[in-house]
């Protein structure tokens, strides 16, 4: 790699020392935040678990991932009983009708989910020590998995989540009288939020001190706030000669490794709490002179605004002046 071409363009700008991230490029990975706006960190040096936290987990889990999971954990514990039941002794357990395995089989799976859930319709009962403890256990973990449930309902429920929609692609576009770096974001969800503020931040590899480092740069905005997300809102930072971004091509960002930063914080009314989200755009989600296309229209007379989401990341490139 030619470390002269790196000492050739030094970045402007107020550098951010609280980014929160590294400077050691070597040692960290190319991407500093995934497609879902995470940090890109794995891990390591604790127990196979310890790591994990339960309760973050469910909740910040997926809703199919949550049903199917509690499913999974349903099925399983009735089955597990069901055996237990059968290495009892179907014979332990009154009005058991059935003359073959699988018969037995059947009647101590579907008893299993019933008692799991406590619902006891009564056709089949627990007869002897060993049957009414097993039943007992069995009731015990279904009060314990349905209050996990109800619990796990709730805080998914009362829980604020800003769910905004960015453009897959940022643009580097003629604007005004500069050139200038945008995006847009828009809220894909029908609740109101406000207070809206955007941060920046370029994250650029620089050769500094016969080694490589990542430095953060953060990046001036046209308007870093506005007062509510109705509609879509194209962030702006202007390219002039005090931006980190001056003097960069399509061919330097990609040298550069440059990723663009961006979080979000906003106040969600209806939890009275503020919520919090982030992206990020590589150089190879840059568009060079291109402009976004209209998202949002007038709605048939004109009585309300359509908000094309589908059209958030919509644009088509400048044609060259004569």
């Amino acid at each position: 790699m030619n470390t002269e071409h790196f000492k050739s363009i030094i970045p402007r700008g107020v550098e951010s020392y609280d980014s929160g991230f590294s400077n050691q490029a070597n040692s960290q990975s190319s991407r500093l935040l995934d497609k879902k706006g995470q940090f890109n960190v794995v891990r390591s040096g604790l127990g196979r678990f310890q790591h994990i936290s339960l309760v973050h987990e469910l909740i910040s889990m997926s809703q199919r991932k949550v049903i199917g999971l509690f499913l999974v954990i349903y099925v399983s514990i009735s089955l597990l009983y069901a055996v237990i039941y059968l290495l009892i002794g179907m014979d332990h357990f009154g009005k058991v009708e059935a003359g073959t395995i699988f018969g037995e089989f059947k009647e101590a799976f579907f008893f299993s989910s019933q008692t799991l859930t406590t619902i006891g319709f009564g056709k089949v009962n627990p007869v002897g020590f060993w049957a009414s403890l097993a039943t007992t256990l069995e009731v015990l973990s279904g009060l314990f998995l349905f209050a996990l449930a109800i619990g796990l309902i709730y805080f998914r429920l009362s829980r604020p989540v800003c769910k905004l929609k960015f453009s897959e692609m940022a643009l580097i576009s003629p604007h005004k009288t500069a050139f200038a770096l945008l995006f847009r974001l828009a809220n894909s969800k029908s609740n109101n939020l406000s207070q809206m503020k955007c941060q920046v931040l370029a994250s650029l590899l620089i050769f500094e001190e016969d080694k490589f480092v990542r430095k953060y740069y953060n990046l001036p905005l046209e308007q870093k706030s506005i007062s509510a997300l109705s509609l879509s809102w194209t962030i702006v930072h202007f390219i002039d000669e005090s931006s980190p971004l001056f003097g960069l091509n399509a061919q330097t960002c990609e040298e550069f490794e440059l990723e663009i930063l961006v979080t979000i914080n906003g106040f969600d009314p209806a939890f009275s709490q503020r919520v919090q989200t982030r992206h990020s755009y590589r150089f190879s989600d840059l568009k060079w002179n291109a402009h976004f296309l209209p998202t949002f229209k007038r709605g048939e007379g004109g009585n309300f605004t359509i908000l094309e989401l589908d059209k958030l990341g919509s644009f088509e490139y400048v044609k060259p002046e004569n």
